[in-house]
């Protein structure tokens, strides 16, 4: 089997369920006991998803599918269960504001160093020192 192809295929698959991702999706697949008060989700014309609000919806993890949202802009969090950030938010490179306040977390990867784009991050005050912040 041709590694290069099946990396490249892989790639594919990946951007392709991205793009197809709708609010309504989202809604379903992460959120699905959400009402209409605790999640907000807007798209451009073409279908890509730039805003997700998800607030206080006792999520634990920020799902791979969140990150895999490439045109998301602006991202809230706020008032969940949170206890980690994952590496890739950093591939989340269109990403302007960034709200993880009032969630458990208790460690920034580095890799929130390649948001070049962000605006405002919100998070509540940790202690310890963060080299990459």
């Amino acid at each position: 089997m041709n590694i290069k192809f099946l990396l490249t295929s892989l790639s594919y698959i990946s951007i392709t369920f991205a793009a197809t991702l709708t609010c309504n999706k989202v809604k379903k697949q992460i959120c699905s006991s959400c009402d209409n008060d605790n999640f907000q989700c807007k798209a451009d014309k073409n279908g890509n998803i730039y805003s997700l609000y998800l607030v206080n919806d006792k999520i634990t993890s920020i799902p791979q599918k969140i990150v895999n949202l490439k045109n998301l802009r602006r991202l809230d969090l706020r008032t969940n269960k949170l206890t980690t950030i994952p590496n890739d938010i950093g591939k989340l490179s269109n990403l302007k504001y960034l709200k993880l306040s009032n969630n458990d977390i208790d460690s920034i990867p580095s890799s929130i160093g390649n948001l070049k784009e962000l605006i405002s991050f919100g998070i509540e005050v940790l202690t310890g020192y963060y080299e990459n912040l």
